[in-house]
């Protein structure tokens, strides 16, 4: 899902809170015991580009359903101060939930050392991801 973050703790909220209310649960066809919020988080991921409000309320997304991007090539993109923007986002975040962010989609490993380099240490300036890694675990 591609729009930001900061708007769902409050839908999340209203899902809820609509599924609670009604009278019959039965036409839904979830399990009775999972809210509609239970499956979100279950099989959702939220992407962003620089929404902190949206990162500061990540406990109530989940911070193992958000992806970070920059929409590069695309004007709203945050190309070419996307190293900054991550830095000042995501400063208050740990580095578990840093590499949780993708983890669970792409279903890596904690061991993975290319989840353990902070983004500003990562290659840059031409470097693919694959000859980064292969670098990284030479």
């Amino acid at each position: 899902m591609e729009h930001e973050l900061s708007w769902i703790p409050h839908f999340l909220n209203r899902i809820d809170y609509t599924y609670t209310q009604a009278s019959s649960k039965s036409a839904t066809g979830f399990k009775e015991a999972m809210l509609p919020s239970d499956y979100f988080h279950r099989n959702v991921f939220a992407g962003f580009q620089e929404d902190a409000m949206g990162i500061r309320d990540r406990s109530v997304i989940g911070a193992d359903n958000l992806l970070w991007g920059s929409d590069y090539p695309h004007v709203e993109s945050t190309f070419p101060r996307s190293r900054q923007i991550i830095e000042v986002i995501l400063k208050d975040c740990t580095e578990e939930e840093k590499a949780g962010f993708a983890r669970r989609l792409f279903t890596l490993s904690r061991s993975d050392p290319w989840l353990v380099v902070p983004v500003a240490h990562r290659p840059h300036h031409g470097t693919t991801v694959t000859k980064a890694i292969d670098a990284r675990t030479a």
